[in-house]
């Protein structure tokens, strides 16, 4: 075959205006690295990009993307790590180089709030540690498994328990994986979690209970009876039951399916106790024709000055009185056992 011919066989179809360059490569399928070129508007002289360039198709989608070197073989090998990364249904393209660690904080925040996940605030408060230190704007594929001891050791150094720092890391691994699942995050760090002692130590007795009772103003008695029977949250299980809630007639109190922290309802039988101190309180409050009026109306607005004075009083009957009234919760832990868990600060009855 005649040499002209061979080489018009072998030509590679011209390149559109913004792929030209001085040296590109182009095989079908494959992609090519170029050079871009240009013509000055000032000056009209033709000029060259002297940064290699990359070019590819993912279904169908054409992806360009700067190699940062001056050298063609840099170029090519970025070419053929993007075609392994796709070829294995990893993603690929300008999306995942810009993505940042807040958008991907910010997907976790999305999802948490179109779920209805109560753990909102909570998870807003780790989201701010982890931009703390990260930043928000740093690329998330620059956010690599070696950081993570750096920054347990940092949010241990502030004060905060292994536990807390585990919750927050949780809340970066669940946005590794929601960005890897919308395609903008191609690989995902390995997260090693701290070893936490989460088990609560020692009983909260009777004695105990009814020397606390002293110290209680007379409108948190009924709340602190009832959380102590039942063994609901205080702040989400008690201060939000209504009349509508409880049944006298069949001896019930309600909690209503969703209100619960796993989503599911309660109904927790009267006892002779439970049942004597909601007849006081219905009688005391005249409440309970309205059916839509709070259960303990009276514990809504706590004031602080009034937490200090009681927490004072409770001084010499706590064996560590850290606490905070408004975010006190009382928990059955086992038939005869309490644990007072307090959202602020902890509460260890011993």
């Amino acid at each position: 075959m005649d040499t002209d011919v061979m080489a018009m066989c072998h030509r590679l179809p011209p390149l559109r205006r913004q792929d030209r360059g001085s040296r590109a490569m182009k095989s079908r399928g494959m992609g090519y690295t170029y050079q871009p070129q240009w013509r000055d508007r000032r000056t009209g002289e033709q000029r060259t990009a002297a940064t290699w360039w990359i070019s590819y198709s993912i279904h169908g989608k054409r992806h360009r993307e700067n190699a940062h070197s001056t050298k063609e073989g840099d170029a090519t090998k970025l070419l053929k790590l993007r075609m392994g990364q796709a070829a294995i249904g990893l993603p690929v393209g300008t999306q995942v180089e810009r993505t940042t660690l807040g958008d991907i904080l910010k997907m976790v925040e999305v999802d948490y709030a179109a779920n209805g996940r109560k753990s909102l605030d909570r998870m807003k408060q780790a989201s701010a540690h982890l931009k703390e230190f990260f930043d928000a704007d740093s690329k998330a594929r620059h956010l690599t498994a070696d950081r993570i001891p750096a920054y347990q050791a940092t949010r241990l150094g502030q004060g905060a328990k292994p536990a807390t720092a585990n919750y927050e890391l949780a809340m970066l691994r669940r946005a590794f994986r929601l960005g890897h699942r919308a395609g903008k995050v191609a690989a995902r760090p390995e997260i090693q979690m701290l070893h936490a002692e989460n088990v609560r130590k020692g009983f909260f007795e009777p004695e105990q209970h009814r020397a606390v009772m002293k110290h209680l103003p007379d409108f948190l008695r009924p709340l602190a009876a009832i959380a102590y029977i039942t063994g609901w949250r205080v702040r989400s299980e008690l201060l939000t039951r209504q009349w509508r809630h409880v049944d006298f007639a069949i001896g019930w109190l309600r909690l209503d399916p969703g209100e619960s922290k796993n989503g599911e309802g309660r109904e927790f039988p009267f006892t002779p106790e439970l049942r004597g101190i909601l007849e006081a309180n219905e009688k005391w409050s005249g409440q309970s024709s309205v059916s839509t009026r709070a259960l303990f109306l009276g514990c809504l607005s706590i004031r602080t000055d009034a937490q200090s004075r009681t927490f004072a009083a409770l001084g010499p009957t706590l064996a560590k009185p850290r606490a905070s009234l408004a975010g006190l919760s009382m928990t059955f832990a086992g038939r005869r056992s309490v644990i007072l868990n307090a959202r602020a600060y902890p509460v260890v009855l011993l």
